[in-house]
C-alpha cells in the first residue's frame, strides 16, 4: 500500500469491525483509493496526526497538499466520523450474464451528538472502473436532523458493470461545514475473508 493512504487505513481499520484492511487495499483501485483519502482529508487532517505511521503522515503532506500536526491543546481528538451512527447500510442489486445492474442501498444515518446530520453520500466503484454516486441532502447543507435515511438509493441503474462494486457511505453536519465524513466502505456483493 503506498504510504499515502494511511488515512484510508485508519477510517477502514477503526470503522469497519471484522473486515480485512489488506484485502480491501489489494482489491481496490489506487485511483479510488486516492479519492476516498482525499474525501477523508477534507476535513481536519489533524486528529490523523497520533493513528499515522511517520511514513504515512510524510506521503500524505507531500501527495495531497496538507498538514498533518497535533492539535494545540494536546488532548484527545474526536475522529470526525464518531459523530455519526451508520444505521442501516444493506444493498441489493440484479445480477445478470454480464455482471450487476440496478444496485440499490438502504440507508439511515443518524447523528451521535447534537442531532445536526443533515445528509449523506453514497459513492460506488465497479471492478471495471465505472462510477456512481447518490447524494441526499433534503433541507439543503446548512439545515440538520437527528437522522436522514432513503430507502431506495439507486446506483447503476442504466447499465451493467462487472462486480464486486466498492461502496462507500460518507455523511454531512451542520458542524462538517458541507464537507462529507467517510463513515464506511464495503464490497458488494460481500466477500468472504
Amino acid at each position: 500500500m503506498p504510504d499515502r493512504h494511511g488515512p484510508m487505513r485508519v477510517v477502514y481499520q477503526q470503522g469497519i469491525p471484522g473486515t480485512n484492511w489488506e484485502s480491501f487495499e489489494t482489491s481496490a483501485s489506487n485511483d479510488t483509493l486516492d479519492r476516498i483519502t482525499l474525501g477523508i482529508l477534507e476535513l481536519d487532517p489533524e486528529w490523523l496526526a497520533d493513528t499515522l505511521e511517520t511514513s504515512e503522515i510524510d506521503a500524505v503532506e507531500r501527495e495531497f497538499g496538507v498538514v498533518v500536526e497535533a492539535p494545540g491543546d494536546g488532548g484527545e481528538t474526536e475522529l470526525p466520523a464518531d459523530r455519526f451512527d451508520v444505521e442501516r447500510f444493506e444493498g441489493s442489486a440484479t445480477f445478470t450474464d454480464g455482471g450487476i445492474t440496478g444496485l440499490y442501498y438502504k440507508v439511515e444515518v443518524a447523528d451521535t451528538d447534537d442531532g445536526d446530520v443533515t445528509g449523506f453520500r453514497v459513492e460506488a466503484t465497479s471492478d471495471d472502473g465505472a462510477t456512481d454516486s447518490f447524494e441526499h441532502l433534503p433541507d439543503g447543507p446548512d439545515s440538520g436532523a437527528p437522522e436522514r435515511s432513503n430507502f431506495e438509493v439507486g446506483l447503476f441503474t442504466d447499465r451493467i458493470v462487472e462486480g464486486p462494486i466498492t461502496v462507500t457511505l460518507s455523511a454531512a453536519d451542520e458542524d462538517s461545514a458541507g464537507s462529507f465524513v467517510g463513515l464506511t466502505t464495503v464490497q458488494f456483493p460481500a466477500t468472504a475473508e
